[in-house]
């Protein structure tokens, strides 16, 4: 049965945290958007939840989670389908509570590098691979922009942003093979406003909206239940129904890639430069065009599937 695409803009962050736009204005933001869903992660707290935000709001469903992190401010978790978060900075105890509770957790930009620059720290993930965790956060787009960021390529990173988000960091893809579950992609939104003269405001959310995504997978549409809703949503993303996708290169509804009669089957909207590859050892890599491809490649665990389109990753997706 073929699946129905819902598409996501996930890890963003309002007043309710450090984001500087309300609730209120990122849904309004998100509505105007081409998207289906928005996952809200403020810091710490499920106070837009509690408000009766999250759920349906018009067309659009906000999936309202958080993002939670240990005592050092590390070993960042993306968590959804909760209604109580844990009393606890443990990241085990975290994700033990998030899975006795029907949610899911998912590591947050693990592998995330620092600027040189105020403000542009890593929180990257520490703990390695724990029982209980439901996938990935593979791409983040703030996170990769800010890599490395100085007073030399500040200029260049700000007027050029995409120039410098071109894939997703290699050890994040490796370490979804050994998680297993979803592989998502967020752009850690927060509408940055710099002061002083310059008055800027730095990636605003309906900038964000249309880069780094998830694509969620559904049997069937979703219902105007809002718990109903939200279960459904979550339990795809816990069994792995998505792949990630950069809008900057293009739309990416479509896509599809998925196990059959021993080989693999592959649905292209456009043409691109198609790699699968199980932990370091590449499997298949060539050019296709945009269509319905029937690959000779045996996969027996799991595999990174890239799509790469002007030597940019356009598409990522865990195959298993």
């Amino acid at each position: 049965m073929e699946k129905i695409e819902k598409v996501a803009v996930l890890h963003v962050h309002t007043t309710h945290s450090d984001g500087t736009g309300t609730p209120a204005e990122v849904i309004r933001t998100a509505q105007n958007s081409d998207i289906d869903i928005l996952g809200i992660n403020d810091h710490n707290n499920l106070r837009l939840r509690n408000e009766g935000l999250g759920g349906w709001q018009g067309n659009l469903f906000v999936l309202a989670g958080a993002e939670l992190q240990d005592e050092n401010d590390r070993n960042h978790l993306l968590v959804y389908g909760l209604d109580v978060l844990p009393d606890t900075s443990d990241t085990e105890k975290q994700i033990e509570f998030v899975n006795n509770h029907s949610g899911i957790a998912i590591v947050a930009h693990p592998f995330e590098k620092p600027g040189k620059l105020p403000h542009t720290k890593s929180y990257c993930w520490t703990r390695g691979v724990l029982d209980g965790l439901s996938g990935v956060e593979v791409w983040n787009y703030m996170s990769e922009w800010k890599a490395d960021i100085s007073v030399f390529n500040f200029i260049s990173k700000y007027r050029h942003p995409d120039k410098y988000v071109v894939t997703p960091e290699k050890n994040a893809m490796g370490f979804w093979q050994q998680v297993g579950g979803c592989v998502i992609g967020g752009v850690d939104a927060h509408n940055f406003k710099a002061g002083g003269l310059l008055n800027l405001s730095m990636f605003p959310y309906e900038y964000l909206m249309g880069k780094t995504r998830t694509h969620i997978l559904l049997d069937s549409e979703l219902p105007s239940d809002s718990k109903e809703a939200e279960k459904i949503i979550v339990d795809a993303l816990r069994c792995g129904n998505c792949f990630v996708s950069n809008g900057a290169n293009g739309d990416a509804r479509g896509f599809r890639c998925e196990c059959h009669t021993g080989k693999i089957r592959m649905v292209l909207p456009e043409s691109g430069k198609v790699e699968i590859a199980s932990m370091d050892t590449v499997l298949f890599s060539d050019h296709l065009d945009g269509g319905e491809h029937l690959l000779d490649v045996c996969v027996e665990e799991k595999c990174a599937v890239t799509i790469s389109r002007d030597e940019r990753m356009w598409i990522f997706c865990g195959l298993h």
